[in-house]
């Protein structure tokens, strides 16, 4: 799930980015598909399956 990746010293900026689309119902693949990764994809569609189960992601 995102959520706010600390920096040395501060917030990273680009988590917020992420935090909105899902927010919004947008999931989003940057990177090869991994296990870690396939998990928090799944992790992801399920949370928003919770949510709202008829709209639409």
């Amino acid at each position: 799930m995102p959520q706010p990746v600390g920096l040395e010293g501060g917030f990273d900026p680009r988590s917020d980015v992420f935090n909105r689309l899902l927010k919004n119902r947008v999931v989003m693949l940057g990177s090869d598909v991994n296990d870690d990764i396939a998990n928090q994809l799944c992790a992801q569609l399920l949370y928003l399956e919770g949510e709202d189960p008829n709209a639409d992601i």
